[in-house]
């Protein structure tokens, strides 16, 4: 399926995909956002400050976990209360409240 530009797309991670490879002919940009929903009660990146992965790290200081909606009881992850450009989150209510 080819995408438009402002378009998306939201599939299953275990979905085989993929995509040709950026041939440079404009200056528009590809980006790929990848995101986990789970319950508080999961812990995220346990026991660590940094991601090290295919020869990088990249350092966790600037990011945290995104309350979407409810309240987190368990207050196992460091949760951030606004983007790295210091938008503010917005939390949903839980449903039927």
């Amino acid at each position: 399926m080819e995408m438009r530009a402002g378009q998306f797309i939201m599939f299953w991670s275990t979905l085989m995909h993929a995509s040709h490879p950026h041939e440079g002919r404009t200056r528009d940009m590809r980006m790929g956002f990848a995101s986990r929903y789970v319950p508080t009660s999961v812990e995220v990146y346990p026991g660590t400050d940094a991601i090290e992965e295919y020869g990088g790290r990249v350092s966790l200081d600037r990011y945290g976990t995104v309350l979407v909606s409810g309240a987190d009881t368990y207050g196992h992850n460091k949760t951030a209360e606004r983007t790295t450009r210091d938008h503010p989150f917005v939390t949903q209510p839980p449903v039927g409240r």
